[in-house]
C-alpha cells in the first residue's frame, strides 16, 4: 500500500529521505489547536503565563494510507489521543533539520508521532 501524505499546514513540508526528497504542498485544509494562556505567576516583575490546550479543530478521521502531517504544536495537544496517523515535522537540534545558510529549516530528515 502506498502512503499519501496529507499537509495540513499553511506551509510546504519537505521531507529528506535517503532515496530523495518529498514534498508536500499545503493541502488547503487547516489543523489547529485552540490555546489559553493562564497566569501562573511572576518572576522579577515579569508576568509568566503557560498555554493550556483546547480543542484541536480541522482533524480529519483517521484513512487507510493516509498520514497526515500536523504542527508540533497540535501534535503535543493530541498526547493521549492515539491517532497513529498523525506526524509531525521534526524539526528540534536532535532531529537533524537541513537549514538554508541562513539557519532556517527548509527539510527534515524524521517525523514524530503522537505520544501514548
Amino acid at each position: 500500500m502506498t502512503t499519501q501524505f496529507v499537509n495540513l499546514m499553511p506551509h510546504p513540508a519537505t521531507i529528506v529521505t535517503a532515496g530523495g526528497v518529498i514534498s508536500v504542498p499545503p493541502s488547503g485544509q487547516l489543523c489547529r489547536v485552540r490555546t489559553t494562556s493562564v497566569a501562573v505567576g511572576e518572576v522579577g516583575g515579569v508576568p509568566v503565563y503557560v498555554d493550556e490546550f483546547g480543542e484541536v479543530e480541522g482533524l480529519p478521521d483517521p484513512q487507510d494510507g493516509v498520514v497526515l502531517l500536523v504542527s508540533g504544536l497540535v501534535l503535543a495537544a493530541l498526547r493521549g489521543s492515539g491517532r497513529r496517523d498523525v506526524l509531525a515535522p521534526g524539526t528540534g537540534p536532535q532531529d537533524g533539520p537541513v537549514r538554508s545558510p541562513e539557519g532556517q529549516v527548509v527539510g527534515v530528515t524524521r517525523l514524530k508521532a503522537v505520544q501514548p
